[in-house]
């Protein structure tokens, strides 16, 4: 069986990157960062927050 553990989505302006992210358990997140990188880094590490044991 399938669960959807996030909902991730990225965008480019002229100010630079943005991520929503959504979970069940912390919501919906949003992280800005000049490179898609650093946005990346952010989710990421909210991620292994989020869902390591």
């Amino acid at each position: 069986m399938e669960e959807l553990l996030c909902n991730i989505e990225f965008e480019k302006d002229e100010k630079g990157f943005s991520a929503r992210l959504r979970t069940d358990m912390g919501g919906l997140r949003e992280y800005n960062g000049m490179t898609l990188e650093e946005v990346l880094n952010e989710v990421i590490l909210e991620l292994q927050e989020e869902f390591s044991p």
